[in-house]
């Protein structure tokens, strides 16, 4: 039997980022788990969209997806164990204590994940630093049953499978020899509690969904890929655990002038043959607003590289500004007419390179 395409199996689109990969496999864990879903299949459903989260969520692993598909090119993806995902399934469940073979009850409340927002600001955002306000959508525990999972009235029972520990013994013989490995228990998933009636409000995981809003202050000079570290307003812990943090990483968009490399700016001006034999001065405005004044110098060839020192992006740490790498560069208007044309064969008369071979002409190539 062939496998369904991951991205059909948690419902979401070839593009979908971090966020949207985690939630999709939150509502399905809810749905399938096999401690609140009574529905037929329900554990091969919850086994599959656990084997797509897997691979999608890894950045190695879904490129190759993306490319070999199943296949994998005649590779193979390793599904064994919880830790494949990247976080403590504990996170997306709350009254689900996954992993680690020791009950909730035993480890504590779990520490709430964190969570990575990517945030768009302009090149003039970025420059002058900004307060940004935006919201976004956290799991919180269940007011219905205080994140137990279990209905109002509803008591969390021990595991019968592994008798509240969290684990099962497995024996395997092999002639003579019994070997006995200890592994987390299937049915709970090594919580070691199991939920007869689960509430109906968050559907057995103990976890609802919550919109929060903050503002972020981005300093001045913030790059693509900065981040910055918000200390609790990530996702709520489960059963009253610590919070996680949300991680604001800036991402630059496109600028139609300016391109950005550190500190440094980088422009492309375009001149024509006669800019370049004579000069010219050009002026425009920089990132920051105000007039820029450059001057090409005559005779600057085919394409030139003019520093402005000082007219760059600010350093995110303090210490003044990176500077503008202006290149200017001609730009032929296509077939000139043949007036031009006469012209500039009245030009190659002065000047000495017309008269050298291409074998001369190859050997001055360095010079």
């Amino acid at each position: 039997m062939s496998k369904r395409d991951y991205y059909e199996v948690l419902g979401v689109g070839k593009t979908a980022n971090d966020r949207e990969l985690k939630t999709a496999f939150r509502k399905l864990a809810r749905k399938y788990h096999p401690d609140v879903s009574k529905e037929n299949g329900a554990e091969e459903k919850f086994k599959e969209a656990q084997e797509a989260y897997a691979v999608l969520s890894d950045e190695d692993k879904r490129a190759k997806y993306d490319r070999y598909g199943h296949s994998l090119g005649g590779g193979g993806f390793d599904f064994g164990g919880f830790g494949n995902f990247g976080f403590d399934l504990s996170d997306l469940f709350g009254g689900f204590g996954f992993g680690g073979g020791r009950s909730q009850r035993e480890r504590g409340p779990a520490r709430g994940s964190s969570i990575l927002y990517r945030l768009e600001i302009s090149l003039e955002e970025a420059f002058t630093g900004l307060k940004k306000s935006f919201d976004f959508e956290v799991e919180a525990d269940c007011k219905t049953c205080e994140g137990k999972g279990a209905a109002p009235g509803s008591e969390v029972s021990k595991c019968r499978t592994c008798d509240g520990q969290g684990q099962v013994q497995r024996v395997q013989r092999q002639g003579f020899s019994q070997f006995i490995q200890i592994v987390t228990c299937p049915h709970c998933q090594g919580k070691g509690t199991s939920i007869d009636d689960p509430c109906k409000d968050c559907n057995g995981g103990g976890r609802v969904p919550k919109n929060r809003e903050v503002t972020v202050d981005i300093p001045a000079g913030a790059d693509d890929g900065t981040r910055l570290r918000l200390r609790g307003l990530g996702e709520e812990g489960p059963q009253g655990g610590l919070p996680g943090d949300l991680i604001v990483e800036t991402r630059l968009t496109p600028h139609a002038v300016f391109q950005r490399g550190g500190s440094h700016l980088r422009c492309v001006i375009p001149i024509t043959v006669g800019e370049s034999l004579t000069g010219h001065r050009f002026k425009f405005d920089g990132v920051d607003g105000k007039n820029i004044d450059v001057k090409l110098p005559s005779g600057a060839g085919l394409k030139a590289e003019v520093l402005v020192s000082g007219r760059g992006m600010p350093e995110i740490r303090g210490g003044g500004r990176g500077d503008l790498l202006v290149v200017f560069v001609v730009k032929l208007p296509g077939k000139p007419p043949k007036k031009l044309q006469k012209l500039a064969k009245e030009w190659d008369k002065h000047d000495p390179l017309a008269k050298l071979s291409a074998s001369d002409r190859l050997q001055r190539g360095l010079d």
